[in-house]
Order: structure tokens, then sequence, then C-alpha cells
């Protein structure tokens, strides 16, 4: 995906994705050694909800990308979906952090995986912003770079995480 992309958004918008490129490898290599576990791998705010808000009973439905990936996938995918509210992302990051223990050998894992997929994940909207995906969506040019600065903002954000579980 990033690199049959990269021309594509080089060309179209000026982005340096060097420093995504190698914290991706790097990412890659921490986490070789990582079991994959099930994971959805299609969620999305529209496949979950709460079903009983007394108990915090979460129903997931549209399993139709179902597989494995590691810890932290799904999390992440579901974290780009934030784009452009930067207060539900804190609030995301606020409640992830109370769950995650950074000390633990899985945990770290955990959020190395998420933080890999929020940047590989919104490479991936800058790449399908740029060839009309959302067209039907985005109404002027002025939203449209926005949408594409908030990814841009989530990848920088995702690379400093990443550079500093390394």
């Amino acid at each position: 995906l990033l690199f049959n992309s990269k021309t594509v958004i080089d060309r179209s918008w000026r982005f340096d994705s060097k420093a995504l490129f190698e914290c991706i490898r790097e990412s890659g290599t921490k986490l070789k050694n990582s079991p994959f576990l099930v994971a959805n791998r299609d969620l999305s705010w529209n496949n979950i909800g709460i079903v009983n808000i007394d108990r915090r009973v979460l129903q997931i439905a549209d399993w139709g990308s179902f597989g494995v990936a590691y810890r932290g996938y799904d999390e992440g995918r579901l974290f780009t979906r934030l784009c452009l509210n930067l207060e539900l992302q804190g609030e995301y990051i606020k409640a992830l952090n109370a769950y995650v223990d950074i000390d633990s050998k899985a945990d770290r894992e955990f959020m190395i995986s998420f933080w890999r997929i929020a940047a590989i994940r919104s490479y991936r909207e800058i790449y399908l912003i740029l060839n009309g995906r959302y067209d039907h969506l985005v109404k002027s040019e002025d939203f449209k770079n926005q949408f594409i600065r908030s990814f841009e903002h989530m990848i920088g954000t995702s690379i400093d995480r990443l550079t500093n579980l390394f």
C-alpha cells in the first residue's frame, strides 16, 4: 500500500513520506515475533455499538474482513476514523492509556501496532482522497485540504509515538 500509493501522493500533495516509511519498517521489525490474534480488520464506528449501557456490553457486527492481525490493529483503525475531531482523539488516547501498561512487553507491542496502523491507514486515506474516493462527501477544496492535513497530523503524531516506543 505505502509503496504503490507513494507516487500518487507525492505527485498530488507535497508530503514527505521518508520518516513514515522508516518508522513503518522499524515497527515491522519490532513486531516480527509478536503473535497474531483474531481481528475484525474492518472495524469502524458503523459496525459496533453498546447494547447494554449498564453492563457496557459491546456488540460488533460485520465480520466480512475477519482475519488475524497484531493486537492494536482494530483500535488503530478506529482511531483514524476520528481524523477531524482532535478532542475525541484525545479522549480516545486517554481511555487507551488507562488500559495499557507500557512497561508490559505485550502492551508495548499493542501500542506499536496501534500507532503503526494509525499511520498506515492515514496514509491510505490521503491516497483515497486524492483519487476521488470521497468526492461525494468533499464539496470544497478547503475541506479537502483540511481532511488531508488531519491525516498528515495523525501520521506525524504516529511517527512521534512510534519513535518513543522504540
